[in-house]
């Protein structure tokens, strides 16, 4: 993650305060733990073939967090449901995140 004040790329998983700028960043923390949580969720929901939930979850994640994570998942749970306009859709969106 970056520091949105100074945009020093910082690891929230272990400071909640950006060591150059001193901002606090425990918001940003709590919004990356909802976001994970919604991918763990996803996944869960893909493993059990609940393919639109898993969009839903991955979706959710993707608004807090637009990881490439999210979107893989989101993209393979469309490919899963035959959506491919969609999977397709997602996977170009995934692409331009390089």
């Amino acid at each position: 993650m970056t520091c949105p004040v100074c945009k020093r790329k910082i690891d929230l998983k272990i400071e909640t305060v950006c060591p150059r700028c001193k901002a606090d960043l425990t918001l940003l923390c709590n919004l990356d733990a909802v976001s994970e949580k919604n991918i763990l969720e996803g996944k869960k929901m893909f493993l059990n073939r609940k393919f639109d939930d898993a969009i839903s979850s991955f979706q959710k994640a993707i608004y807090i967090n637009d990881s490439k994570e999210a979107i893989r998942g989101k993209a393979i749970s469309f490919f899963s449901k035959k959506d491919f306009r969609a999977a397709l859709k997602s996977y170009l969106t995934l692409n331009l995140k390089k």
